[in-house]
């Protein structure tokens, strides 16, 4: 499976664009075709713990998370995902989409709701785009959960959807990304504010004239739970140096990026800093025209030069 794709643009825009101008899209094109043929695991229904006895359910461990249908081929986009963002006194926000589709910035919105009954999660979903329906969530151990997915509207085009039914639902994961190379050096366990400790994975998807270059923020398992989106593709670029700090004195820790891109025509390095300011519900927000003043100025050559003309600014 291939992951979200970047809209591409060519490096000299990145350059003096600055990169995360734009948000992330699915980098898995929708199949023309219904893809029924696929086979799935097969499920073996349980009631919810909590239906069964006085047991309580720690409901935080199925938050965040972005949950895929498992199928022997692990070909996740032919079927939908959703992820919880929140339960509060049994009431559950989160979002529904028709593939693989990971918060962030631009995509993180709410158009999944619903409530605990008995242990199960009965939930209705509108994406806005025509695609209407029911989900009930029947909660497993904390990497498996078992829904039954019901579409009541969706358009004559939306025929690339895959059966109702249930189906089994695993947390999507790092290794799920095809081609997918971490940069160890760059990835690091933080303490982010309301997120608590994440791990936070660099990585970059090589490809045959351009190279996308990934963030996201997982648990311990490498389960995503957030993409940080440069919203550019771009050729010879690497990541350089990542920083967690208060740069706009808010109380929050931000995130501080510099990518080193090598200019073809003369091998010269050029350093591109992105900065992404944490807001108040966890999401992190990027500002193109302060990156692009960062980088037009020269203060964008480390860490430190970048925070002290943030200092300035805030």
């Amino acid at each position: 499976m291939k992951k979200i794709c970047l809209t591409s643009i060519l490096i000299i825009c990145a350059i003096t664009l600055s990169i995360g101008l734009t948000g992330c899209i699915n980098r898995t094109s929708i199949p023309n075709s219904s893809p029924y043929s696929t086979t799935v695991i097969p499920i073996q229904l349980r009631s919810s713990p909590s239906a069964e006895s006085n047991e309580t359910v720690d409901y935080n461990q199925y938050i965040k998370k972005v949950w895929v249908v498992k199928s022997e081929t692990n070909d996740f986009e032919l079927y939908p995902s959703f992820c919880i963002n929140k339960i509060v006194n049994g009431e559950i926000t989160g979002f529904f989409d028709i593939y693989p589709a990971v918060g962030d910035t631009f995509n993180n919105y709410e158009n999944l709701f619903g409530k605990i009954i008995n242990g199960i999660a009965e939930c209705q979903f509108d994406n806005g785009s025509g695609i209407k329906g029911n989900i009930k969530i029947v909660f497993k151990t904390n990497d498996e959960v078992e829904a039954t997915v019901e579409y009541l509207h969706r358009n004559e085009s939306n025929n690339y959807l895959s059966k109702e039914g249930v189906y089994q639902f695993t947390p999507y994961n790092i290794d799920d990304i095809e081609d997918f190379i971490p940069i160890e050096s760059q990835s690091f366990m933080v303490d982010l504010n309301s997120w608590g400790n994440v791990k936070f994975v660099s990585g970059k998807i090589e490809g045959e004239r351009y190279t996308d270059v990934l963030f996201y923020l997982t648990d311990t398992d490498e389960n995503i739970l957030y993409e940080i989106c440069l919203g550019a593709t771009t050729v010879n670029v690497d990541v350089s140096d990542i920083s967690f700090q208060d740069a706009n004195k808010d109380g929050l820790k931000d995130i501080i990026i510099i990518l080193n891109t090598t200019l073809s025509h003369h091998g010269r390095i050029e350093p591109i800093a992105n900065v992404f300011f944490q807001k108040n519900n966890g999401t992190f927000a990027n500002d193109s025209k302060l990156d692009q003043e960062i980088n037009d100025s020269g203060n964008n050559k480390d860490i430190k030069t970048i925070t002290d003309y943030l200092s300035k600014k805030f």
